[in-house]
């Protein structure tokens, strides 16, 4: 055997199994299991490990536990190692992964949301769209058939070519008969990813308009509405999102938790204050995610939660509501911010002039025409650098 050789295990997460179990059933001691479960907690929890992930252990000649990794979601894991010393080290990494840059196009006959499904654009790029857009297009009343959108976006898989979540919007625009707005990613001075729109000012998102990957909107705000369990009018203070049970729900925007459990009619129900007045809750869930405490951050985009069909509900979907100073908001019709300040106008432009150029490439022309399954661009298109924004393979 080649000296210092490892060997590495990987071991699905079955019901019921816990993190010390497993490190034993291979023969690691239990006083060394407390030690890797005390570097591990550093970064996450794994007391409840998820059914179906992987732990993989990196053993040496002996028997001797020198590594760990495992899966927390579908973008990062938790790496454990053993350094000198016997001195362990926990770390935050992303999964590593293959990224390519695809182009879509379409053209909507009815609705954004079917069009997009039609030009094979996942659920998550799709709420990401009507994100960035929503500062100048309001999707649920400024859509006309015959309007059109275009999108370049990070397709990501495992390196064993599982699929993995997408990645980052990296240009996207919409052309429509009374409105039309585009978003492009930059880096600003600190290197941070920044969307900006297209003139070149800053693109803020305070509040996301879709807590759940795009669905159908089942009910919307409304100051009078039929109640369907207690039959009779009563006005409805937020927008309802049908979505199977089980669909994740994020955080609108980055705030605390000050609420996080059951409420009456709400059934297992979230509030977050992002400061300013500002308060956004999610109602019938039917789990809340662990890491979601009174008293925590969460940022945006933060899985907060499931859909689910707890309290005073018909059917799966997700009650959510925005409160500024304790008055209802309707979050469909609050405008996306775009900030007074501008990048600098020189850079903005080569990115713009670079970035319209891959968008012009998705085939489809500029009549209209069916939407098209996404395209891969060509391997230079994705290799050469886009002003600020540097494609990851």
């Amino acid at each position: 055997m080649v000296r210092n050789a490892t060997v590495s295990v990987s071991h699905p997460i079955t019901r019921g199994e816990s993190f010390a179990a497993i490190l034993q059933h291979y023969g690691v001691t239990p006083r060394h299991v407390a030690a890797w479960e005390r570097a591990a907690r550093q970064i996450a929890n794994i007391h409840r490990l998820e059914v179906g992930h992987d732990l993989t252990l990196r053993f040496v000649a002996g028997g001797h536990l020198v590594g760990l990794r495992y899966e927390l979601d579908d973008v990062h894991q938790l790496t454990v190692e053993r350094g000198a010393g016997s001195q362990l080290t926990a770390r935050l990494e992303d999964i590593p992964s293959r990224v390519r840059v695809v182009g879509v196009r379409g053209t909507i006959p009815n609705t954004f949301y079917r069009a997009a499904q039609g030009a094979g654009l996942p659920d998550p790029i799709v709420a990401r769209m009507v994100d960035l857009l929503s500062a100048e297009i309001d999707f649920d009343s400024d859509v006309q058939p015959g309007d059109r959108f275009r999108v370049l976006y990070e397709e990501r898989t495992r390196l064993d070519g599982r699929r993995l979540p997408p990645g980052r919007i990296l240009a996207a625009d919409f052309v429509g008969r009374t409105r039309s707005a585009a978003a492009f990613l930059f880096r600003d001075d600190d290197g941070t990813p920044v969307y900006v729109d297209a003139k070149g000012r800053l693109l803020e998102q305070s509040l996301l308009r879709y807590p759940v990957d795009f669905s159908r909107i089942s009910s919307s705000f409304s100051y009078s509405r039929f109640h369907p369990i207690l039959n009779r009018q009563r006005p409805h203070f937020g927008v309802d999102f049908a979505a199977p049970a089980g669909t994740p729900v994020r955080a609108a925007a980055s705030g605390t938790v000050v609420w996080a459990g059951w409420k009456g009619d709400f059934g297992y129900h979230v509030e977050i204050d992002h400061g300013g007045s500002v308060v956004s809750t999610y109602s019938h869930l039917r789990a809340i995610d662990r890491a979601v405490r009174e008293t925590h951050s969460v940022r945006q985009g933060q899985r907060i939660g499931w859909v689910g069909q707890t309290g005073l509900a018909t059917g799966p979907h997700l009650h959510y509501a925005v409160f500024d100073e304790g008055r209802y908001l309707n979050p469909l019709t609050r405008r996306g911010i775009t900030q007074p300040e501008s990048v600098d106008p020189y850079e903005f432009k080569l990115i713009r002039t670079s970035l319209m150029h891959r968008l012009r490439t998705i085939p489809g022309g500029h009549v209209p025409v069916p939407s098209t399954a996404p395209v891969v661009l060509s391997a230079l298109a994705q290799a050469r650098r886009l002003g600020a924004v540097i494609l990851t393979l």
